[in-house]
């Protein structure tokens, strides 16, 4: 339905690109595995960031979602040696039960273990 969708307004907008959308593949299985591409990409891209930092600090941010679920944001904040500043979302973490200190702290270890291991 999206393809359809796309190639109509291709054939309005400009017709002489319709024979490339035609040969998009939108099928769930090639865009499951683009979005894992992508998502592997920008998680190398963040560590190797984030190994180059002289200094940084994590801020958190405890959020409920529209489904009533708690989840902890986590961002890393820092400079490299040429003073370059990178400030990312590092991870996204649904709490599981409580929202309580000690929840927070093992979430935050889950996510320093990812970036320490490899």
């Amino acid at each position: 339905m999206i393809k359809e969708c796309l190639e109509s307004v291709v054939e309005i907008l400009c017709p002489d690109k319709k024979m490339d959308f035609s040969k998009l593949i939108l099928s769930r299985q090639t865009i499951t595995s683009r979005v894992d591409d992508i998502e592997k990409h920008v998680e190398d891209n963040l560590k190797s960031r984030a190994f180059e930092l002289i200094f940084y600090a994590q801020a958190l941010d405890e959020i409920t979602d529209m489904a009533d679920t708690a989840q902890l944001a986590i961002f890393i904040r820092g400079v490299d040696v040429n003073f370059k500043k990178t400030e990312e979302l590092a991870a996204l973490c649904p709490l599981k039960d409580t929202t309580k200190s000690r929840d927070l702290l093992e979430a935050v270890i889950e996510i320093e273990s990812l970036f320490v291991t490899t």
